[in-house]
């Protein structure tokens, strides 16, 4: 019973990583109700053309982790990038980063 419990929680996590991730590509900064349900089409979508490939539920498995890796990885990038991004800024415009 464990094992289901955790694989439902492990294909929540990934449908909102993924799913914001998708969101923030077309444009959505601020976190939404729509990152799981579309984080969950996107798996499905990907995982029903890994499941052709040769290894079946092993391909679907690895091919699903890269992708939630990857995004995951994106996500970290570019909130870092908009941290130094920001922060660079402000030093710019604030008189008081000169003291």
């Amino acid at each position: 019973m464990f094992g289901a419990y955790a694989s439902v929680a492990l294909v929540c996590a990934g449908s909102l990583v993924v799913g914001q991730a998708i969101l923030l590509l077309c444009g959505r900064r601020e976190l939404t109700w729509l990152s799981g349900p579309v984080g969950l089409a996107a798996l499905l979508v990907v995982s029903g053309l890994a499941i052709k490939l040769p290894g079946h539920g092993t391909a679907v498995a690895i091919v699903a982790g890269v992708l939630v890796a990857g995004c995951a990885a994106a996500g970290s990038a570019f909130l870092a990038a908009g941290t130094l991004l920001s922060d660079a800024a402000l030093a710019v415009v604030d008189p008081r980063s000169t003291e």
